[in-house]
């Protein structure tokens, strides 16, 4: 085997037929050249990102759109059905047996026989707020509960 020596940068310039100044301004075009490349990959991804955040923020958006208030009744307004009822209940059961009542601020607004039927009759009279539907129990029902 033969002595080998390290190669020095000059040595392969000269292999090559290269000054040091065209050796420099090829780097300066391959840094370009891989520069354009990395800047255009970053351009992208950034791109990329930016389409990601507004169709999260377009997401988002809708969920705001679709909430909704609770169908849930404040428990004071509950309670105080709760005493219409068991004040009323007696006279419902004999005027009204096997209908369906509309109830709103301690009124009886409506009398049917479904809870679309009286739940519509109490949106005619004006009440925004869902009033408390039921339906009376009859008095063989109120006999088998007791």
């Amino acid at each position: 085997m033969g002595n080998h020596r390290p190669v020095s940068e000059r040595d392969a310039f000269e292999f090559f037929g290269l000054s040091s100044a065209s050796v420099s301004s090829l780097a300066s075009v391959f840094q370009w050249i891989l520069g354009g490349k990395i800047a255009a990959q970053n351009q992208r991804a950034a791109e990329e990102r930016i389409d990601a955040c507004a169709a999260l923020r377009q997401i988002e958006g809708m969920k705001r759109k679709t909430k909704r208030k609770p169908d849930m009744m404040d428990p004071k307004v509950l309670m105080a059905y709760d005493r219409w009822v068991a004040k009323n209940l007696d006279e419902m059961v004999r005027k009204h047996p096997g209908k369906f009542i509309a109830v709103y601020r301690n009124e009886l607004v409506a009398v049917g026989d479904s809870y679309k039927e009286v739940y519509a009759a109490a949106e005619k009279r004006g009440i925004e707020e869902p009033p408390l539907t039921m339906q009376v129990p009859t008095m063989e029902d109120l006999e088998a509960i007791l």
